[in-house]
């Protein structure tokens, strides 16, 4: 038994020594394995850092090129806004023009006719006031010859034959008056 039992501590003894040997190699073997994949993941999280950095980057780039695209389709159906009024504007503004133009015409034609009519006009009160001045200038030729007949022929004094024409006049007023 002796015998058995310090085989058996050998034995022990070498599965212990395999064991703790086996221990340590797969101890070994795990902080080895541990350590890499520590090491892969420390590197993929900076990899996933630096692409959430990445895409926080793009998706402020694609944020400010939308509000560029909606500010540059604003303003331009602010200018197509714009650019409809102006053309309305212009286009009422030219049948303005044409009714203008029209109108300019047909003054000019009225201005034209009233111009002659006031030619006319002018040259009848012209000749008019010709045989006016003829008529006064034969009348008064006339009194003087009625004066000198009668101051001559029936002796009237100057002052008589004023006061006479002097009433004449007076009947004349009041037949213009009566018209």
């Amino acid at each position: 038994m002796t015998y058995l039992k310090r085989n058996i501590n050998l034995l022990l003894l070498i599965v212990t020594v395999v064991l703790v040997g086996y221990s340590l190699s797969l101890t070994a073997y795990y902080q080895t394995s541990y350590n890499d994949v520590t090491g892969e993941y420390y590197e993929r999280v900076q990899e996933y850092d630096a692409l959430i950095t990445d895409l926080e980057e793009r998706e402020q780039k694609l944020e400010d090129a939308s509000t560029e695209i909606t500010r540059k389709t604003q303003d331009k159906e602010k200018l197509n806004e714009l650019y409809d009024d102006l053309a309305g504007s212009h286009e009422q503004t030219k049948s303005t023009l044409a009714v203008t133009e029209a109108e300019l015409a047909d003054t000019k034609s009225d201005l034209f006719d009233a111009e002659e009519d006031l030619d006319r006009v002018t040259s009848q009160l012209s000749t008019l006031v010709e045989d006016i001045e003829d008529v006064h200038s034969d009348i008064a030729s006339e009194v003087d010859i009625i004066k000198d007949a009668l101051k001559d022929d029936h002796g009237l004094a100057p002052v008589e034959i004023e006061e006479l024409f002097d009433e004449l006049d007076d009947e004349v007023d009041d037949l213009d008056g009566l018209s």
